[in-house]
C-alpha cells in the first residue's frame, strides 16, 4: 500500500470521489474505505501501477479510468460495484483475470478492449448488454461465461478474440450485434439461442475455422440449413460459415443474399442460386478467391457494392 504518495491523490471535499492520482505512481495501491467513485481518467496512464484493491462501498469506475495502465496485473473489484465506464480498462495489457461483481449493472463500450493477456471473464446476468467493442482485441481470452439475463451483444463485442473455442450464449439473449465474433478463429460451431430476434451484419466474419451455425429449434426468427444461417421465412440468407468448403447450394425460396454473407469464404468453389433470387448484398462474395462457377438468375435486379471483389 502506498502512503506518502497518496497525499497527492485528488479527492472531492468529503473524500468520496477520487478524481486523479500522480501518473508516476508505482506498485500496489489499496484505496481507503469511504471512496464511492473513481472519476473519469483517475488512473489513466499510470504505466507502473501493478495492483489495485478497491474498497467495499465503491459503486462506479469512471470512463478511461485505468486506460493505458499497461503494468496492471491485478484489480480487486468490490461487490458493491455497479458501473464500469467506457474504455475503463482499455490497454491493460498485463491484466490476466478480473472478477466482475454479481450485481454489476453496466459494462461500458470498450471496457476491456485490447486487454491482450485477459484469459477468462464471467459477465453476470445483471448486465443487460455486453456493450460494443467491450472485449475487442482480447487475444488470449479463452473462457467466457455469459449468464442468463444478458439480452444483447453489441457490435464488435468479441472481435479478434482469437482463442475463444466455445461460447455458450444465454437463452435470454435477444440481439447479436454486427461483427460481434469477427476474427474469432477458435470457434468451430456456435448455437443461436431460442429468443434471439435480431442479428447484425457479418456477425462471424473472418472466423476462419467456423464450420457450422446452429439455431435452436424453438427460435421463431432464424433457422439453420446445412450449417448456414437464414431468416425463418427462408427469404434471406444471412451468412455462410467461413469454414464451409466445396459447392454451396442456396436454399429454395431465398430472395436476398445478405451483406457479407460469404465474405472471405475461401473454401467455397461454386454457388447454386435458386430461381426467384432478387438481390445480392454489399461485399456478399468478397474475398471468395476460389469461387469458380455460379449462374446468376435473370430475376436478380440489385447487386451491391464489392459483391464479387476477389481480394
Amino acid at each position: 500500500m502506498i502512503t506518502e504518495e497518496m497525499n497527492d491523490f485528488v479527492y472531492n471535499e468529503d473524500g468520496t470521489v477520487l478524481y486523479s492520482v500522480p501518473k508516476d505512481v508505482v506498485g500496489e495501491i489499496t484505496l481507503p474505505a469511504g471512496v464511492l467513485e473513481l472519476g473519469d481518467d483517475a488512473f489513466r496512464g499510470c504505466s507502473q501501477l501493478t495492483k489495485v484493491t478497491l474498497p467495499e462501498g465503491l459503486t462506479r469506475v469512471g470512463v478511461l479510468c485505468f486506460e493505458g495502465c499497461r503494468s496492471l496485473k491485478t484489480v480487486k473489484l468490490p461487490k458493491s460495484l455497479r458501473f464500469i465506464g467506457e474504455f475503463a480498462f482499455m490497454g491493460c495489457s498485463f491484466l490476466k483475470n478480473i472478477e466482475l461483481p454479481r450485481r454489476l449493472k453496466f459494462l461500458g463500450q470498450g471496457a476491456f478492449e485490447d486487454c491482450i493477456s485477459l484469459e477468462s471473464i464471467a459477465v453476470p446476468g445483471t448486465v443487460a448488454a455486453v456493450s460494443p467493442w467491450c472485449f475487442h482485441g482480447c487475444a488470449a481470452l479463452r473462457f467466457v461465461e455469459l449468464s442468463e439475463g444478458i439480452k444483447a451483444l453489441g457490435d464488435h463485442a468479441f472481435r479478434q478474440c482469437r482463442n475463444i473455442k466455445i461460447i455458450i450464449l444465454p437463452e435470454s439473449l435477444k440481439v447479436i450485434g454486427g461483427w460481434s465474433f469477427c476474427e474469432c478463429d477458435g470457434l468451430k460451431e456456435i448455437v443461436i439461442p431460442p429468443n434471439v430476434e435480431k442479428i447484425g451484419s457479418c456477425p462471424f466474419a473472418f472466423a476462419k475455422n467456423l464450420r457450422s451455425i446452429i439455431v435452436d429449434s424453438e427460435n421463431k426468427n432464424f433457422v439453420s440449413v446445412d450449417g448456414a444461417l437464414y431468416v425463418k421465412d427462408m427469404h434471406r440468407l444471412i451468412c455462410c460459415p467461413i469454414g464451409y468448403e466445396g459447392e454451396f447450394v442456396v436454399a429454395d425460396g431465398v430472395k436476398h443474399i445478405g451483406s457479407g454473407a460469404f465474405l472471405n469464404c475461401i473454401g467455397v468453389t461454386s454457388i447454386k442460386f435458386p430461381d426467384g433470387l432478387e438481390s445480392i448484398g454489399n461485399y456478399a462474395f468478397e474475398g471468395c478467391r476460389n469461387l469458380k462457377s455460379m449462374e446468376i438468375p435473370d430475376s436478380v435486379n440489385d447487386i451491391g457494392e464489392r459483391a464479387f471483389r476477389r481480394e
